[in-house]
């Protein structure tokens, strides 16, 4: 990039509002802080203009945007390099985990998934368990088992129950999914 006078951006700034001279040089000093740290505003500052200026004048000259954010990009190489010989010299696997996860999100990030939902219909009985079953189906085994341990335990109670074995005067229920377990006075 040849480096303008000042831009057409800061010029539309200086006759906006009085404030002070635009250095005729900012957009390559702003570029050469945006390459050492990555930060925008920062640059802008040590460069000699605010902020606004320069998100004015990225968004006015699309190559003077691309560089800035091509700037960036080095910026973010640099630290990755850092981080990396950093891990290297304190046998900290820290650094080495962070650009696995960058180079292979699909192996190294870690996945959680939570669905919660609420279904009102006007389903047949027989319709609405034939949908759950469906989706009972499509859950992981371990899911599968845990939901059957506590079918089971949860007969055993009932038989245990039935049977008048059980000796207390509250009759334990199975636990939910989240592992708290409820009692029940007897009625």
């Amino acid at each position: 990039m040849a480096p303008s006078a000042v831009s057409v951006v800061a010029q539309e700034r200086e006759r906006a509002r009085p404030g002070p001279p635009i250095p005729a040089d900012w957009k390559a000093r702003y570029l050469e802080h945006v390459r050492t740290h990555g930060h925008y505003a920062l640059a802008a500052r040590r460069a000699g203009v605010s902020p606004k200026t320069a998100e004015r004048e990225r968004a006015a000259d699309p190559d003077f945007d691309a560089e800035c954010r091509d700037a960036r990009e080095e910026a973010a190489d640099g630290i990755e390099i850092d981080m990396l010989d950093s891990a290297r010299r304190s046998d900290n696997p820290a650094g080495f985990i962070v650009r696995l996860k960058a180079l292979r999100p699909h192996e190294y990030i870690e996945k959680h998934a939570v669905m919660n939902f609420t279904v009102s219909t006007e389903l047949a009985s027989a319709d609405g368990l034939e949908a759950l079953q469906a989706m009972f189906e499509t859950m992981r085994p371990s899911t599968q088992a845990l939901i059957q341990r506590r079918e089971a335990s949860s007969r055993d109670a009932r038989a245990m129950d039935s049977a008048g074995e059980s000796g207390s005067a509250t009759r334990a229920l199975p636990q939910t999914l989240e592992g708290q377990a409820t009692t029940e006075s007897p009625a």
